[in-house]
């Protein structure tokens, strides 16, 4: 596996940010990436492209890149794997779900009678209810969706409900994080970065930011940090944070560039965690339901297959992962579309043994998200490594069935 950072301006990269758009990233991701085929002679090397987040923006255009440049010498793309992706009109994706998802989850979340009553007020008056009652149905209108407009538009913060109903969720929960909700105090340590609202405990280091690290790795002395507030859009003289500039695309779902992307090699995924409150399962959901691929706009049927992970014998208490029944998912004419439960934004993070399965999924290697894909590709064999591997006992299994049926 390769990791790359990029754009110029985050973590250890060199140089000053001079792009404005997608396509100018895509243009500079796929010569260095050329440099690195020539660099360790890893020509027709197959390439699958994932990311999560905003790499809704980037892994799409990266891989419209790819096959624009029509050389599989070195851009041999077989597949591309986002999850809780940005891909379209961000009001569309950060508003017009929240006040719903507020509702399902709000047990958890637990505001007010008060307050989320005048947010369903604001969700109805803001045609936000309207709009997805209309448009996130399977199969979708066959239409291009309408946008919204932005509470920002008109200075008119009143439709802003992503914001209300997080500043309230501070006050039920001080602790709370809107990448995944069901978190509680105290913040969760991190050796990779602050906690997300960068509070740091005494002593603590960033491994990436320590010189024995950076020697280790050979990368330049850095100051390091997992999100950069260097614009790296600006195309500016110098490295800067100024607001001056910004990205000047649209989402690829709002153009060509995701279906060009599924109609390729038609292995594109798509992954969501339903305890997400920045980018809801729902919302994403109905972004891509404005997209037509391979002859229809959007999923004809929902994607309400049960998601199922196989157990795994061996465990490691400080990586346990789940299995079972974990979400829901769904595939047509090319695109896979799965959702997590208790999965959060950075999903693989939260939902290991899901984001292993669905890696298999995405090489190949299993053909479906149901039971019937068996156990993980990896298991068979005797396990005859030099690590030892410590194993549940079937009885193990039955006491962890017979215990959920309790409950």
């Amino acid at each position: 596996m390769l990791w790359i950072e990029q754009p110029v301006g985050v973590g250890f990269t060199q140089g000053v940010p001079n792009i404005t758009n997608e396509v100018e990233l895509g243009l500079q991701f796929i010569g260095f990436y050329k440099n690195f085929v020539d660099t360790f002679d890893v020509h027709k090397y197959k390439v699958y492209l994932t990311g999560e987040s905003y790499a809704g923006y980037y892994i799409p255009y990266i891989a419209d890149a790819f096959i624009t440049a029509n050389n599989t010498d070195y851009y041999n793309l077989k597949g591309t794997w986002v999850n809780s992706p940005l891909l379209g009109d961000q009001n569309i994706q950060r508003q017009v779900g929240l006040v719903p998802f507020a509702n399902y989850w709000n047990k958890l979340l637990y505001y007010n009678e008060t307050f989320l009553s005048k947010m369903n007020e604001r969700a109805i008056s803001c045609n936000y209810i309207a709009y997805m009652d209309k448009y996130l149905t399977f199969p979708p209108p066959q239409e291009k969706f309408p946008v919204l407009p932005a509470p920002s538009a008109s200075n008119n913060y009143h439709c802003d409900v992503f914001f209300n109903l997080r500043n309230a969720a501070y006050d039920v929960n001080p602790c709370f994080n809107y990448y995944r909700i069901s978190e509680l105090c105290p913040h969760p340590y991190s050796v990779i970065r602050p906690t997300a609202y960068n509070y740091s405990p005494p002593g603590m280091r960033i491994y990436f930011n320590r010189s024995d690290v950076q020697s280790a790795i050979n990368a330049p002395p850095t100051n390091w940090v997992a999100c950069t507030d260097v614009n790296v859009f600006a195309n500016q003289p110098v490295r800067n944070t100024s607001d001056s500039g910004s990205d000047q695309s649209l989402g690829p779902a709002q153009n060509e560039v995701l279906r060009r992307v599924i109609e390729f090699n038609n292995n594109t995924m798509i992954g969501s965690g339903d305890l997400d409150m920045i980018l809801a399962t729902n919302t994403t959901l109905l972004t891509v339901q404005n997209v037509t691929w391979n002859g229809l706009q959007g999923f004809q049927s929902y994607p309400g297959q049960p998601l199922y992970v196989p157990p795994h014998p061996e465990y490691n208490d400080g990586a346990l992962a789940a299995f079972g029944i974990q979400g829901s998912w769904g595939r047509e004419r090319g695109l896979t579309f799965f959702r997590v439960q208790l999965g959060g934004h950075e999903l693989p993070g939260w939902a290991p043994g899901v984001a292993y399965r669905a890696l298999e999924l995405l090489l190949g290697r299993v053909k479906s998200l149901d039971e019937s894909a068996g156990p993980f590709t990896t298991l068979p064999g005797n396990f005859t490594g030099t690590s030892p591997i410590y194993k549940r006992a079937a009885g193990d299994f039955m006491r962890d069935r017979r215990r959920r049926v309790e409950l």
